[in-house]
């Protein structure tokens, strides 16, 4: 059995997150904001969606394959139909 304790998550997080926000090129008039949430990630991100007020919501596709996402669901899915605001989807 492989354990990560807490700790690693979240260093693990906020490393993909630097890298993330260091791939941004930000020169339009977008405002980027910073966040690291717990929780199951569609319910954090739908909750983030209401107290935000956020208008668009852009999110990539995992790609695990169509037989796996109708049996887990995905993020990316629960978020497009949760949400009150427009999702886009990237591969």
């Amino acid at each position: 059995m492989f354990i990560i304790s807490p700790d690693q998550i979240e260093q693990e997080g906020k490393f993909a997150l630097d890298a993330t926000m260091a791939g941004i090129n930000n020169t339009a008039e977008i405002t980027v904001t910073r966040k690291i949430l717990n929780g199951k990630p569609d319910k954090v991100i739908l909750k983030e969606i209401e107290d935000e007020r956020i208008d668009m919501v852009i999110m990539g596709k995992c790609g695990y394959g169509a037989i796996t996402d109708c049996l887990l669901g995905s993020v990316s899915q629960r978020v497009l139909y949760g949400a009150k605001c427009s999702v886009l989807i990237v591969k």
